[in-house]
């Protein structure tokens, strides 16, 4: 004897009331607000959480105390909180001003390219890792929002690095490898700038 057809036979899908309002919420965002600016500052603030957790990780279940650390360990703790706190506020903004806004574009930017000199100029010889993420964010500003972002975010990752170079004792004894690294953050853009430009056209420029 079978199922009754009229009797079904698997539950249906349920939505729990906080998916639903989040979703709709999501979807009021993006009618309203910019996409780029919403996908940067949720990127951003991802991030931003995850190095959190994983300091957070290495003093309470590895090292047990702060104290522990060393000077600039504890002084780059500070800047990633400040880095995760610029994080959110940037995300903050999008509840209240969703549409687009430059002033938020340059300010997310500042914080990026400001938290990756941060750590360069602390860091040593690690500090060279920060070349791919100053990158990162050059192509990804410029990708998002246009030529004009590309090269403002360049000039703001040429200005960090060019003053370490000058300024931060590893860098001072490395000149070769800094001029090398310099001509990375020059070369690379320029031409990435020129592939954004021969796809977009002059009407593919975002303000």
């Amino acid at each position: 004897m079978g199922p009754n057809p009229s009797t079904p036979t698997d539950n249906p899908t349920t939505t729990s009331p906080m998916t639903t309002g989040i979703a709709r919420f999501m979807t009021w965002l993006y009618t309203k607000g910019s996409p780029p600016e919403i996908e940067q500052a949720v990127l951003r603030l991802m991030l931003a959480s995850g190095i959190i957790f994983y300091f957070a990780f290495l003093t309470f279940l590895v090292t047990h105390e702060v104290g522990l650390w060393t000077e600039a360990e504890q002084q780059l703790a500070i800047g990633l909180i400040g880095f995760w706190l610029a994080a959110i506020g940037v995300v903050a903004s999008l509840f209240v001003w969703p549409a687009k806004s430059v002033a938020r574009r340059i300010a997310g930017m500042l914080v990026d390219v400001g938290i990756a000199t941060f750590y360069l100029w602390l860091a040593g010889a690690n500090g060279v890792w920060m070349i791919p993420a100053y990158l990162f964010i050059i192509f990804g500003n410029g990708a998002r929002y246009g030529r004009r972002y590309l090269f403002a975010c360049q000039a703001l990752c040429l200005m960090g690095f060019g003053m370490a170079g000058f300024s931060v004792p590893y860098w001072q004894q490395h000149r070769t490898e800094w001029m090398a690294l310099l001509a990375t953050l020059i070369m690379p853009p320029l031409y990435v700038s020129a592939l954004f430009r021969r796809r977009r056209g002059r009407g593919g420029e975002k303000a």
